[in-house]
């Protein structure tokens, strides 16, 4: 496939995303103090079922205000993406708004949604994701192990006595020095050659009067190899003090069959408990852990790497080691034989909510009683339902992000990715280019396939706006081997790969090493959008939107405005856009005063604030672009004239409504909380800014 002009699809977005749906649809715009705002967008941020349930309440405002079908744009992220594809698909369909809304309140509990689709089920289904993982990881490291010991490998080359309780520490490290150690001892040797080798150069150069590029160039060239001299070495010490460890532990334990017994408990359920945490961890979004949490998950994901090396060390010396061929064997058809991102959690997540926020709609419209109308039930038509089907006011831009960690480019490798869109006319992103999404992975992309993917919070190599422990190498590796990640491998716009079905192997085995991650391959990972920009803001800035409602549901205990933040800067870098807040409805109206009300509350001047957008024209945006816009954002935040369920609520859970984003099984009340407090916070922005339908 021939790359697609980058810069031709920027100029033209408006014209040809919204030419067939304002055609088909009602022409009616937003109007702003009496002022026609075409196109207009609404931003539904990330933030898990707490933001769902949020912008839920906002959208439910809109909607009784008639205002929703004057947008142009839907541009949503992760849990955000959750409840706009709840009111794309209720359209398409033709299921009404109140209904919807209570389908979604009722099953809010989406992870567990019934009696037998319940916690036990769903650690069924992380402990088979686990076991798949090892059954192909583990032997094939198990066989490499197997193939080393066969060649004698892990014999001392170097034995000098025999060993006795008087035996000398040189004796003691001559006899634990195998074919690893001594390659670990020689890339250290090099390593030190070439830093005496420099050492000398710099002196040299400087009576020989080089030439000034030169030494630049060699320092460079010199840094990258003593880099990986490093690296290897570590790696070759670390397998060569296998057989030393294996003695130590046999120190412990007599029983050899309990001891391999006991490495393997400690393996699987060490990498189980592991696992857990790292989800934890990175699930809690911009709730950022401290170094010192960060440091500990480093050195247990060390510990667990070394814990399965040496069990896979254990079976390769107790096994017979001409056999390793068989271990490979078994390894390659379990890996190969299998599509990875149906056998990820990905694909249970998808599930789960494609239930809950895409339900049936035959039953949702045969106003058959409640108990049966609202019950849940497999999704079949939203299972195939695809993404280019949707004919629909607003144009429904979902947000995920291309896992860009290997990048030549600095900017995508040091933010970790790039926002890459899945949208019913265009999916890409400007790293890999645009490609019509009829033709994209088939035409087979779903729309709760994409917003699964722009909810993957869990993943290696990814963090939110690309920081996090989980961009550390060690914890990402455990991750991977583990094959705990909610993202999804997709296929490059414009690049169709050889092997078209990802597996264990390609691009498995990439994603366990960190390795491939770039716009040039053809095979790429997408995951949560919140990943690179979490508000959903950013593709409405570069199609430079007059009105922009936007709503800041992600993880902000303490008000810092984060997620703001980081649209902020990128805007300013990426499209030289400013967005500045006004004095008349600044963002620190929206942070909870000192002052508390009777029930002892502290109550904010208002949930939402508003901000100047100044658009600078570039090459890439059409003539007729506005220069300036309006940025409105709307914050979970309390504030006077709420239900007083909502002030109760806050009374027993002083978190609320700033709960952790971990927290993904809400119950009813709690659904209810934030999508109230939603309705009011839309609400009261409408009537303030006089925002109406034209």
């Amino acid at each position: 496939m021939e790359p697609q002009n980058i810069d031709l699809i920027q100029a033209n977005l408006n014209k040809e995303e919204l030419a067939d749906f304002n055609n088909n649809q009602a022409n009616s715009s937003l109007h702003l103090n009496g002022n026609k705002q075409y196109p207009s967008g609404l931003a539904l941020s990330g933030g898990g079922i707490r933001s769902a349930a949020f912008t839920l309440g906002v959208l439910r405002a809109l909607k009784t205000c008639k205002l929703y079908d004057c947008l142009d744009y839907l541009s949503t992220v992760s849990g955000g993406g959750y409840s706009g594809a709840a009111v794309t698909w209720a359209k398409q369909q033709g299921i009404s708004d109140g209904v919807m809304f209570n389908f979604i309140r009722q099953n809010a509990n989406y992870l567990t949604p019934t009696q037998l689709l319940n916690t036990s089920a769903l650690i069924s289904v992380i402990l088979r994701t686990l076991l798949l993982s090892l059954l192909v990881y583990i032997p094939l490291t198990t066989a490499l192990l197997q193939l080393a010991v066969f060649n004698g490998w892990f014999q001392p080359l170097l034995v000098s006595n025999e060993l006795t309780s008087d035996s000398s520490t040189i004796d003691l490290i001559y006899n634990q020095i195998n074919m690893f150690g001594l390659l670990a001892i020689c890339l250290l040797a090099l390593f030190c050659f070439l830093s005496i080798s420099y050492s000398v150069y710099t002196l040299l150069s400087s009576w020989l009067h080089s030439a000034a590029g030169k030494p630049y160039l060699w320092r460079l060239t010199l840094q990258v190899i003593q880099g990986i001299l490093l690296m290897l070495a570590t790696l070759f010490v670390v397998i060569a003090l296998l057989p030393t460890l294996h003695e130590l532990l046999d120190k412990l334990i007599v029983d050899s069959k309990s001891e391999s017994v006991l490495i393997s408990i400690l393996t699987i359920g060490g990498s189980s408990i592991t696992a857990l945490l790292n989800v934890k961890a990175q699930i809690h979004g911009s709730e950022k852990s401290g170094k010192h949490s960060e440091l500990i998950a480093f050195i247990a994901a060390a510990a667990m790497i070394l814990a399965i090396l040496l069990l896979c060390y254990v079976i390769a010396i107790k096994s017979d080691p001409k056999l390793w061929y068989w271990t490979l064997g078994f390894s390659l058809v379990v890996g190969l034989l299998v599509n990875l991102n149906n056998v990820s959690l990905h694909r249970m997540y998808r599930d789960r909510l494609m239930e809950a926020f895409m339900p049936q709609a035959e039953p949702l419209k045969a106003n058959s009683a409640e108990e049966n109308m609202y019950r849940w039930r497999p999704a079949t038509d939203a299972n195939k339902f695809k993404l280019s089907d949707i004919k629909t006011k607003p144009y429904h831009i979902v947000n995920t992000t291309l896992v860009l960690t290997n990048s030549k480019n600095a900017k995508y490798r040091g933010r970790g990715g790039d926002n890459f869109i899945l949208s019913p006319k265009r999916c890409g992103s400007n790293a890999t280019g645009w490609q019509k999404t009829a033709k994209y992975m088939g035409n087979k992309m779903t729309l709760s396939t994409a917003m699964a993917i722009s909810g993957a919070a869990v993943n290696p190599h990814t963090g939110v706006a690309g920081h996090g422990i989980t961009r550390n190498i060690v914890v990402s590796f455990l991750m991977g081997f583990l094959n705990i990640r909610l993202g999804f491998w997709a296929t490059h716009p414009n690049k169709a790969p050889l092997w078209q079905i990802p597996n264990y192997f390609l691009p498995g085995l990439k994603g366990v090493f960190g390795s491939g991650f770039t716009e040039k391959n053809s095979r790429i990972e997408l995951t949560d959008g919140g990943h690179f920009e979490n508000t959903g803001v950013y593709e409405l800035i570069r199609r430079q939107c007059p009105l922009i409602i936007a709503t800041d549901g992600g993880a902000d205990p303490n008000y810092q405005f984060e997620d703001l933040g980081n649209l902020i800067e990128k805007a300013r870098l990426d499209f030289d856009t400013n967005i500045q807040f006004s004095s008349e409805y600044p963002l620190e109206d929206t942070l909870p005063n000192e002052d508390k009300n009777k029930l002892g509350i502290n109550l904010a001047t208002r949930a939402f604030a508003v901000a100047k957008i100044t658009y600078h024209a570039s090459k890439n945006n059409a003539a007729s672009s506005p220069t300036t816009g309006t940025l409105i954002v709307i914050k979970p935040t309390l504030i006077d004239g709420l239900s007083q369920d909502i002030y109760s609520y806050k009374k027993g859970y002083p978190r609320f409504p700033q709960q952790p984003t971990s927290d993904q099984f809400f119950d009813e009340m709690q659904y209810e909380a934030y999508r109230a407090l939603g309705f009011k916070a839309a609400n009261t922005m409408i009537d303030a800014l006089k925002l109406t339908k034209g």
